[in-house]
């Protein structure tokens, strides 16, 4: 083993070896004399005494020219403040600067005039170093931008030529600052700066040859004979590179030290801590400034040695001296610039020419000069220097003495360099330098053998000297080349496909005593190369876009091993016979391990690139020697057939690369080769073919594992050299004979896929057609004798049909000779859908049979079989899918998605032309557009969408469009039936998609049913009944229902929607898509009435049965619908109107009342109206008169009177056989309060005829005549008048008769008479009489007999209701009919206050019954003396939880005035009883309405209604603290502390409605709105806005009602991110507001609080009160400051001056402060007074609380112990017998009672 390399250098291992040998020091060294011996038991010599050493000055800051020159004077004043910034030490302040001069001087330029500019030069030349070289690439890039900039000015540019070409003596350090910090910046490290740098420098700074001159604009380094400034850039640029952190400190000088402090005697020196320089940023490391420094001086060094003139015949070589000796000299004397070569410290010995410092320096090759690690840029910039100087060595400069260092540095450092950027950068230098320097390696080995022969240490050389004497040492390889081997063992350090194309030029650099011409040495470097496969090292290249099997690592890698190999043995050859010899040797070898790694398939190549580049080799091969290339050949195709059927299956590979070798012969036209290439390959096609012929006759343990080897083969070879093997007759015979006579054997014997493709390369390469042919209808025979369950025969033809996907261009052989696999086929078709759970793997074996048989029916059954395939599967899908449609079954999925599995792959078969194939793909179409929200259908509408796409590519237009019109006809079918899954917005999102699918050329229209089909549907429902409780809204509808009418209700679909109210919102959302398509079809807008209504009648009675709707219908849906059709009705309406022509009223009027109507023809507007309002008219149903009515009012917008009169005409001819019809119309005339006579008239006749009418008719002919003359009345508002004053007299005292009578009236008559006098009160109420008495006993007994809960009841009550609205309004005017009012109105508003208490226990809502609750709460309200008691509260609770929103406003109304009572009642019983507790009970009824229970929250439509609820019930709590005292609050707050409503309720709730406690997200922001305020009264309800306010409100009370529970709960939240937000939500939106309110409060109070000696002063702005009281000019005083976050935190209270005993103000200020934390800061203020005041008088404090005014109730201690005499409250006394349960006194403990 060879001795431990050293790091040392030359000089140490000479200075060691001179120790070694007993050397001498030198006289004068500080070896001279005897050295003391130590004496055993002697003390040590006493230490060295401590010396202080002073730390060197630093270098002097150089003088600001502004200073030193004068220029301040002289200088811009702005331009001077800029120019001052450029010394600052802070970066950002002098980037500034640069941008001001910049712009200064570019603004100077623009103006012409550039004094200035030329005054500030010396300036700018003395900071541009320091910003040159400034660690912030920001401030160089600037810097060096400026520069170049100033140097484009003429002017600027002469007058720094002059500076630097007639410098003086003190500016010589300047002029080498400038130009080296220009030259490094020019070549900077960051590419950005480098490229501004190097614009100005190789524009401006040149070299001048000795006899040329430099142009003016230009800076010479050499003129006339003039080098200074050369020597000045190369002094500067070498110390950048190898003392850069004494540049730096140059550049940038640190600030004086300030003298250290004077240290006692002994005491240990700590020098101080360095200060970085101005250039300093903290994040820059000494490491990054080295490396900037030294990159850049490498660059400018590299600039020089490029471009400085060369030395010619003609020319002296002065100039080529001064660079050698200026440059080279200092580059290459020290170790920095080697060491820069490696990427760490070198443990090579870097041989320098000696001097008399080598010992000196010796220690500096560890310290500071690796300035290759760690710093990849430095190495990427040392090696373009290596080839700079290799090109000095043509120059004749003297370098010889460095080539040693030189050789050994350049190749010791390259292959082991692990970044694979300089990599890329030093292969060029690297085979520059090896070509000018022929024996470089030669140089490294001769180090290296020098290096082992010298040892480190003294002891070791000397002990081998004497042991190791006579033993002869063997040369050593180069440890270069040793590294090489390795390099090439690593994969080139994984670039293997930018670093193994050097390998050959690298190669052939290496001199024969490196690498000899033997076999070992050969082997050893082959061996290498395949080191890295061994070590996968071509795995962890990283993968890019490459095809499988071409990985371009492993590829560059064998291209470089074939290489290498052709250039050595060519090397070998030319060297004789011995190395011809060697050489068949060596590629023998080689070829025989490439031959094992192609049998392994370790190589990752393909076969074809693996044969193209060994063929290629193989011809170099050919042409260098044929002893050479035959050796090659037999090693790498000694293969036998035994050894291919012994390897793995990726053996075969081996015959790939022959026939991709055997391409590369016959491209290079090398005959004899090709031959080589054949014979192989016929020789083992037959012997596998013999083989497996014997194989088949035999039974052996192997036989499997032969047969499918000896297939493999076949199949290789046929497939590869086809048509070779087919020329040859032996071969040839053997197929035939296999393939004819053992055919059977071979397909039980083999694998379905091995035998498939055996058979298909056969038979493609046979080009005897009939016995092809004859062998595939041979084997389908035998296949179609078998069952369809057998696995063989599927497998078999699953393997034929991918064989003829793979080579159909090459089949023309495969025909059926008739039905052989017919019956195979129908037991398939038996299995897939007729099985009973059969496995999966079986059924999908079968379906990709019949997948692969349909598309290849020619070659496997015959054209009956394949039309009844496509027939039968036509038939399966579409029953499935109507099953599936139809909600039956969903198990018919799964056939669904094996038959459009089928589909998918024949959709070439699918014809479309037969009615059967419209039907089915008619249903693919819909299948395909069901949307994506339906997740159990997904799959199969995915399928589907690909099986339509794949057809319609190929199907005709006219096929197209006749399958999607059979789509239609079947979602026209599924929109009537409700009994399809498919919902209506399912339906129509199919319908668009398919619209979308015949790019939109069809009509909604055409998926929805016709005009007639809605028309008949309609017409069945309209008999259905009506909600009689609907009369109390609309008068239309009668209120006892006719019992001839017959209920058809339903059926409903999943959705509540019956197939008509499906059709017409099918047909109402088509519409609102497309105005235009209800304009062209106007018939649309009568069923879009008639939907309407029947939203409407759903929404307001949603108990009530609909023929439309569904009592499970959504009622959000529905309102959208109702919304939508009244929306759409409007605007058609108003399009037919104006679509009528002038006079159509009056004529179509007159034709009805006639009878003589003819109907228009057509579709038109005219023609549709005409048609449904005739049919109306002859006699409709209760529905068809509202629809009626709905449509006249839309259609007699701006007639005129003549047609107002024809229509009322109309109305009075058909009020006896069309009683509705005349109702309607009359109506809708009334309605437009127009005054004509006839309409007048009619009124009259009506009421005429009213009068005469008997008793006995009341109920029939009465009530006829009653609802028509309701209906004819004018609207309230309007001016027109009902009927004469006499008239309604007289018909009134008709109308009385009834009622005396004795006949049963019914009781909607009663409620028709109300709306009536409804009509006549205001023309009556200035005629007194009877009629008034007959009215109010009319009233009382409707509300007697009326009930809110009684549907029959309601449309009574609400005609009543309204009626006592009406006199209530015409009373306030009227003083007679005030006084008759009055003797009944106690009893009216009686029986209204029951009802509307009774109507609290109703919970069901409606419309009709809302409105009359509307009515009760209004009248209440205005009435309300009778609730207004403190024992109605529970009634008003109850009511305050009513649905009805402004039955819920009246409540609050109510028991605002109800709850302030039981305040005031509270209060004087604590008064009266001050000196005992009082349990203050909240009803029962609203501490229920306070708990929550999960009653807030929101619906689809915004807040629950019980939100609201919840929160008027907290307003009607915090109402009871209005007013309450404080000891009544107390007990509130107690109570409400006990339940625990505020922290497990209300809190929670109302941050939920306020968005607080949501994790994202921002709270509702308050600030538009005034918390402090909210008047329930204008609450409407409509937003969620409006509730978000209120909820804010009840907040605010919340936190100025009970602020010591909400601060108790946020105090407890343990949740940090809430209580953090609930905290800036009160101080942003409430605590300003609150403390506004309190100190407003204390102001309008302090009159009564201040006096001569209690003073209160308030700070507003920071909200804080002072309160003083003075005795005797002694001051007592403390002060309140309210919390930003108030009342959540708590007051600040604290006492200033106080002079009273410790205890006694201790319990003030604790009363004080309990009392202000609850909000009363006027009462906390009066009680202290009250304490200060008392105890001045003599008034003894209480001995258990210490006050003497209590906190709670104000009392003074008047209790006395008739023992001990002190005073005592009675309150706290009573606190105390309780707890103690004892009635002893505190103190003396003796009885007090």
């Amino acid at each position: 083993m060879p001795p431990k390399r050293s790091s040392a250098s030359s000089a140490t291992r000479k200075k060691h070896a001179r120790k070694a040998a007993g050397e001498q020091p030198a006289a004068g060294s500080p070896q001279d004399g005897p050295k003391k011996q130590k004496g055993k038991g002697k003390s040590k010599e006493p230490p060295k005494p401590k010396v202080y050493i002073a730390p060197r000055k630093p270098a002097p800051i150089h003088p600001d020219p502004i200073d030193s020159f004068g220029l301040a004077s002289m200088l811009n004043p702005d331009l001077l403040v800029s120019l001052r910034k450029l010394g600052k030490k802070d970066a950002m302040t002098r980037g500034k600067g640069l941008e001001e001069v910049r712009i200064w001087v570019q603004e100077a330029v623009r103006d012409g005039n550039l004094d200035g500019v030329v005054d500030m030069v010396p300036v700018w030349l003395h900071h541009f170093p320091s910003l040159a070289l400034h660690s912030s690439h920001r401030l160089r890039t600037i810097a060096l931008s400026l520069h170049g900039y100033l140097f484009s000015l003429p002017p600027i540019r002469s007058s720094v030529l002059a500076h630097i070409r007639h410098q003086s003596v003190h500016q010589v350090h300047q002029v080498e600052m400038v130009l080296g910090a220009w030259s490094i910046g020019a070549f900077d490290i960051d590419s950005s700066v480098r490229a501004v740098g190097q614009q100005g420098w190789k524009r401006y700074v040149t070299w001048t040859s000795p006899t040329s001159e430099p142009t003016v604009d230009q800076i010479p380094l050499y003129h006339e004979e003039d080098a200074s400034l050369f020597i000045d850039l190369a002094n500067f640029l070498c110390k950048a590179f190898l003392t850069p952190e004494a540049l730096y400190t140059t550049i940038f000088p640190p600030p004086p030290v300030a003298p250290p402090p004077p240290r006692e005697v002994g005491a240990k020196y700590i020098p101080p801590e360095a200060t970085p320089g101005p250039g300093v940023e903290g994040r820059e490391t000494e490491e990054d400034r080295r490396a900037q420094f030294r990159f850049g001086a490498l660059g400018a060094l590299k600039w020089i040695l490029d471009m400085f003139p060369r030395p010619t015949s003609s020319s002296p070589s002065q100039l080529s001296d001064l660079v050698f000796a200026n440059v080279l000299i200092p580059l290459l004397s020290k170790p920095h610039f080697y060491t820069a070569l490696h990427f760490k410290l070198p443990l090579f010995p870097i041989n320098l020419p000696s001097n008399d410092e080598d010992e000196e320096e010796d220690t500096e090759l560890e310290a500071d000069i690796a300035c290759g690690s760690g710093q990849p840029a430095i190495r990427r910039a040392a090696w373009p220097v290596l080839t700079s100087l290799a090109s000095c060595f043509d120059d004749g400069l003297p370098l010889q003495p460095f080539l040693r260092a030189l050789s050994t540095s350049a190749l010791r450092s390259a292959f082991v360099e692990p970044d694979a950027g300089v990599r890329a950068n030093l292969w060029g230098p690297l085979l520059s330098y090896l070509n000018k320097v022929r024996d470089a390696w030669l140089t490294d080995a001769e180090d290296e053998k020098q290096e082992q022969e010298g040892v480190a240490d003294p002891s070791e050389a000397a002990a081998g000297t004497s042991d190791d004497a006579g033993v002869s040492e063997t040369q050593s390889p180069s440890a270069a080349y040793t590294e090489f081997l390795d390099f090439l063992k690593m994969g080139c350090h994984g670039s293997a496909e930018a670093d193994y194309p050097v390998v050959k030029v690298i190669l052939s650099t290496i001199p024969r005593q490196i690498f000899p011409a033997t076999f070992t040495a050969h082997s050893t470097f082959f061996a290498a190369f395949w080191a890295a496969l061994d070590a996968r090292a071509f795995s962890r290249t990283p993968r890019r876009s490459y095809q499988q099997n071409a990985n371009p690592a492993v590829r560059a890698f064998l291209t470089a091993y074939l290489e290498c190999l052709s250039f050595s043995m060519a090397r070998l050859v030319k060297e004789g016979p011995e190395g011809t010899k060697v050489a068949i040797q060596v590629v023998g070898d080689q070829m025989g391990i490439l031959r094992n790694e192609i049998v392994s398939g370790r190589l990752g190549l393909g076969e074809t690139i693996v044969g193209t580049l060994i063929g290629k080799e193989l011809l170099q091969l050919s042409r260098i020697d044929e002893g050479v290339f035959e050796a090659a050949w037999k090693e790498l195709t000694s293969l036998s057939l035994t050894s291919l059927l012994s390897s793995e299956s990726t053996s075969l590979d081996l015959i790939a690369v022959v026939a991709a070798i055997d391409a590369q012969f016959l491209e290079a036209q090398k005959e004899p080769l090709v031959q080589l290439s054949r014979k192989i390959i016929l020789d083992l096609t037959q012997q596998a073919v013999t083989g497996l012929a014997s194989e088949d006759n035999q039974a052996t343990e192997d036989k499997g594992d032969k047969v499918m080897g000896y297939t493999k083969v076949l199949v290789a070879t046929l497939s590869r050299f086809g048509e070779t093997l087919v020329k040859d007759r032996p071969t040839i015979d053997l197929l035939d004979e296999l393939f004819t006579k053992d055919l059977l054997l071979l397909s039980s014997n083999l694998p379905p896929t091995q035998f498939s493709l055996l058979l298909f390369a056969f038979l493609s390469q046979r080009r005897n057609l009939d016995l092809a042919t004859s062998i595939w209808q041979d084997l389908l025979s035998s296949i179609g004798k078998t069952t369809a369950e057998g696995i063989w025969n599927i497998e078999l033809l699953l393997a034929f049909s991918d064989g003829f996907s793979a080579n159909h261009d090459n089949i023309t052989w495969a025909k059926p000779r008739g039905g052989e696999l017919d019956r195979l086929v129908r037991d398939t078709f038996d299995v897939i859908f007729d099985n009973d759970k059969e496995s999966s793997t079986l059924i999908d074996q079968h379906v990709a049979i019949i997948q692969k048989l349909s598309l290849q029916s020619e070659c496997f059954i015959s054209p009956a079989t394949t039309e009844w395939m496509q027939t039968e599967l036509s038939r399966i899908f579409t029953r499935d899918t109507q099953e599936l449609l139809h909600g039956e079954s969903t198990s018919t999925i799964s056939s669904l998605q094996i038959i459009l599995s089928i589909f998918l792959a024949t959709v070439t078969l699918m014809s479309d032309q037969t009615l059967e194939m419209m039907n089915t793909l008619a249903l693919v179409a819909i299948l395909a557009s069901v949307p994506d929200q339906w997740g159990e259908m997904h799959e199969l509408s995915s399928l589907a969408k690909a099986v339509w796409e794949s057809w319609t590519k190929l199907a005709t237009t006219s096929g197209r469009e006749r399958a999607l019109h059979s789509s239609r006809l079947f979602l026209k079918g599924a929109l009537m039936e409700v009994d399809v899954i498919l919902d209506l917005a399912t339906i129509l999102s199919i319908a668009s998609s398919l619209d979308a699918l015949q790019d939109g050329r069809s009509s909604i229209l055409d998926v929805i049913p016709s005009r007639s089909d809605l028309d008949a549907v309609l017409s069945g429902i309209l008999s259905c009944p009506t909600a009689h409780a609907l009369a109390a809204i609309d008068s239309l509808i009668p209120s006892k229902p006719d019992g001839s009418f017959k209920a058809k209700i339903g059926p409903f679909d999943k959705q509540g929607f019956s197939s008509y109210a499906r059709s017409v919102s099918a047909l109402l959302q088509a519409v609102a898509a497309d105005r235009q398509l209800g304009r062209r079809n106007p018939w649309v807008l009568w069923h879009i009435l008639a939907l309407g209504v029947y939203a409407a009648d759903r929404i307001f009675v949603p108990a009530f049965a609909n023929p439309a709707f569904g009592t499970d219908a959504d009622l959000s849906e529905i309102r959208v619908i109702e919304q939508k059709a009244r929306q759409i009705s409007t605007y058609l309406l108003s399009f037919c109107a104006s679509d009528l022509p002038q006079g159509w009223h009056f004529n179509f009027a007159v034709a009805m009342k006639g009878g003589n109507l003819v109907a228009p023809i057509g579709d038109d507007s005219k023609a549709v109206i005409h048609h449904y309002l005739a049919n109306v008219i002859k006699g409709g149903s209760i529905t068809e008169s509202r629809v009626f009515k709905l449509a006249i009012q839309g259609l007699l917008r701006g007639v005129v009177v003549e047609d107002v009169d024809a229509w009322v005409t109309l109305a009075q001819s058909a009020q006896d056989k069309a009683p509705q019809i005349a109702i309607a119309i009359a109506q809708s005339v009334s309605d437009l309060a127009l005054d004509t006579p006839r309409l007048d008239r009619y009124r009259n006749e009506l009421a005429s005829r009213l009068s005469g009418v008997s008793p006995k008719k009341a109920n029939s002919e009465g009530m006829r005549l009653l609802r028509m003359l309701i209906a004819a009345a004018p609207p309230r508002d309007s001016d027109v008048i009902f009927l004469p004053q006499q008239r309604a007299v007289f018909m009134v005292q008709g109308l009385q008769k009834w009622i005396d009578s004795d006949e049963d009236l019914d009781e909607d008559l009663e409620g028709q008479l109300a709306e009536l006098f409804t009509h006549l009160a205001p023309i009556l109420q200035n005629v007194p009489g009877a009629h008034w008495s007959f009215i109010f006993t009319l009233i009382e007994t409707n509300l007697e007999s009326a009930s809110s809960q009684d549907e029959d009841s309601i449309p009574t009550l609400a005609r009543t209701l309204r009626l006592v609205l009406q006199l209530e309004e015409l009373v306030i005017s009227n003083k007679v009919l005030r006084e008759n009012w009055r003797n009944h109105r106690d009893g009216v508003f009686t029986l209204i206050n029951d009802l509307l208490v009774a109507s609290a226990d109703h919970a069901t809502s409606s419309k009709p019954r809302d409105e009359c609750l509307e009515l009760l709460a209004h009248l209440a309200k205005e009435n309300s003396t009778a609730l207004i008691k403190t024992e109605k509260i529970s009634m008003l609770c109850k009511i305050l939880a009513s649905p009805v929103l402004e039955v819920q406003k009246t409540a609050y109304h109510l028991l605002q005035q109800v709850v302030k009572k039981q305040t005031e009642y509270y209060n004087i019983e604590a008064e009266v009883d001050a000196e005992h507790p009082i349990d203050f009970e909240l009803p029962s009824e609203l501490i229920e309405l306070l708990k929550v229970e999960g009653r807030v929250g929101y619906e689809d439509d915004g807040f629950t209604k019980s939100t609201f609820t919840v929160l008027l019930s907290w307003m009607v709590l915090f109402d009871l603290f209005i007013d309450a005292s404080l000891k009544v609050k107390a007990g509130y707050v107690e109570r409400l502390r006990n339940l625990g409503l505020m922290s497990n309720d209300l809190l929670p709730s109302l941050l939920s409605i306020l968005d607080v406690s949501t994790k994202s997200g921002k709270p509702f922001s308050v600030d538009n709105w005034a918390v402090d305020e909210f008047h329930i009264s204008l609450y409407d309800g409509s937003s969620a806005a409006a509730l978000r306010v209120l909820a804010a409100h009840v907040y605010y009370r919340a936190l100025i009602t009970t602020p010591a529970l909400v601060r108790e709960w946020w105090m407890e939240c343990r949740d940090q991110q809430l209580s953090t937000a609930i905290s800036h939500f009160t101080s942003a939106s409430f605590s300003h507001v609150i403390k506004e309110k309190h100190m407003a409060q204390l102001r309008e109070s302090m009159e009564k609080l201040t006096d001569e000696n209690f003073v209160v002063k308030t700070a507003r702005a920071v909200y804080e009160i002072t309160a003083s009281y003075t005795v005797d000019e002694q001051k007592i005083e403390i002060t309140i400051r309210l919390p930003d976050v108030f009342p959540l935190q708590y007051i600040n209270v604290r006492d200033s001056n106080q002079t009273i005993e410790d205890r006694v103000w201790r319990s003030w200020i604790l009363g004080t402060q309990q009392m202000v934390q609850n909000g009363s800061i006027f009462e906390a203020l009066t009680m202290f007074k009250n304490n200060i005041s008392l105890h001045f008088e003599g008034m003894g404090e209480c001995a258990i609380c210490y006050s003497i005014v209590h906190a709670e109730n104000k009392t003074l201690p008047k209790k006395r112990c008739p023992t001990c005499k002190n005073p005592f409250h009675a309150t706290c006394l009573f606190k105390w017998f309780n707890s103690s349960t004892s009635s002893s006194c505190p103190l003396c403990r003796s009885n007090i009672l």
